[in-house]
């Protein structure tokens, strides 16, 4: 998928981030600055910050990943009452389980899936399709 297609303003709907909460409840910052996303590998879904909000109302929409690899994915996922932000990242950690058992295909570098945190979705919305652009971060 060629994400400049649908990179573009015109089309930006909404930013929708994905923050998680230390064990006693405040946002959880990373020692290297930002607030903490969620695990992609293990997504610890109790601390995700307003994990039952609904985000997306959209029945399907297509996910476009392109970190780390060298070139976008997309993945269509589907939802009959829209996505909450819990039902998101596990559509998401989903996907990039599927990718990460057949790295060589997508071209993936050495990092884990362990060390990648999705911090937030870019919506765009383009010929009566969402186009939801993931937005991950390393860890390390």
């Amino acid at each position: 998928m060629d994400k400049s297609e649908i990179n573009h303003a015109k089309y930006l709907k909404s930013a929708i981030p994905f923050q998680r909460m230390n064990d006693d409840g405040e946002r959880h910052i990373q020692k290297k600055g930002g607030v903490g996303g969620i695990n992609l590998h293990k997504p610890q879904l109790d601390k995700l910050i307003e994990c039952n909000s609904p985000v997306i109302d959209d029945v399907k929409a297509v996910l476009v990943m392109d970190f780390p690899s060298k070139k976008s994915i997309a993945y269509e996922i589907y939802n009959e009452k829209g996505f909450t932000k819990k039902e998101l990242v596990t559509e998401i950690s989903k996907a990039y389980s599927i990718i990460y058992d057949e790295k060589e295909k997508y071209e993936i570098s050495s990092r884990n899936l362990s060390d990648l945190e999705l911090c937030g979705i870019l919506k765009f919305q383009k010929d009566n399709v969402t186009y939801l652009v993931t937005r991950v971060e390393s860890i390390k």
